[in-house]
């Protein structure tokens, strides 16, 4: 065969190909066939009976590890008067106006016991998104003393704002003191929040009740000497994930712990090590 009537070959074998897989992409979708009652294929003209082949219900699966939607929040407006005073309490403080759920915070937070309210709180404090409602929510779990209540407050102590602030001065309440950094190095000046410094130093007074000038050096000084737990054993990642403070044993219940200045023996201040931060090290020789 010579080169010519090869490439004609070729090229007709082409065509077709080309022309079939047009074909095969304009062909019309198949419509169901009906049965001998009328009813389309798959389906039971007799209401009583259940279709065939539901595909429907076959591509809707459960996943088992999903979490049950709370019956506060399922409820129909219909039946909200068989929910429970708890219950139409944390609907209200989920659903309700900006007003309704800090009134239904406040109501939680006077009246529930601590191992009901503190679950709700929690959740309501990781998916609020209004600082005002944050903040009341930090108190309401302040006043519970319960370590649950550690891991989302120290995320909200990240940010740079007043929710942060708030966050920070929580925590010590609550017996966690490894927070106190970001505030102290929020009292350096901040172009998108000027505010922030003075609302940190207010922030720092408050927690210590010392009176001490806005220097990010004196007050990592004062903070380094005036730890809750200084000699506590830590793990490896430590600096990473702060241990949560000491529990009352078999409970989430903090174990009492001092506040403010506490005073140390005189022989732990003897073992205790002296800090030298960098710029002491390199401090010029005074004149």
């Amino acid at each position: 065969m010579s080169f010519k009537r090869h490439a004609l070959l070729c090229g007709a074998l082409l065509a077709l190909w080309a022309f079939s897989g047009c074909e095969r992409a304009n062909k019309p979708p198949e419509v169901p066939v009906s049965d001998d009652k009328g009813a389309p294929a798959g389906k039971s003209a007799d209401p009583k009976t259940p279709p065939a082949d539901n595909k429907a219900a076959d591509n809707k699966k459960v996943d088992p590890k999903a979490k049950p939607v709370p019956k506060h929040l399922e409820a129909d407006a219909k039946d909200l008067g068989k929910l429970s005073d708890k219950e139409y309490l944390m609907r209200k403080a989920t659903l309700g106006t900006r007003s309704e759920r800090f009134e239904a915070l406040d109501v939680i937070d006077r009246t529930l016991g601590r191992e009901e309210k503190v679950p709700f709180l929690v959740e309501r404090l990781q998916k609020e998104d209004d600082g005002f409602l944050q903040v009341r929510i930090m108190q309401a779990l302040n006043q519970a003393q319960d370590v649950r209540a550690i891991d989302p407050m120290r995320k909200l102590a990240r940010q740079k704002d007043r929710v942060g602030v708030e966050a920070v001065r929580n925590l010590y309440d609550l017996g966690d003191d490894s927070q106190i950094p970001v505030l102290i190095a929020a009292l350096r000046n901040s172009e998108d929040y000027p505010e922030l410094s003075k609302i940190a130093l207010r922030g720092l007074k408050e927690i210590y009740q010392v009176e001490i000038p806005p220097s990010v050096r004196l007050w990592n000084t004062y903070y380094r000497s005036h730890r809750l737990t200084p000699y506590m054993k830590n793990s490896w990642y430590s600096a990473y994930r702060p241990a949560p403070p000491p529990t009352v044993e078999g409970t989430t219940q903090i174990a009492p712990h001092p506040k403010g200045a506490p005073q140390l023996p005189q022989e732990d201040v003897r073992v205790r090590q002296n800090v030298v931060s960098f710029y002491e090290f390199w401090r010029p020789d005074e004149p």
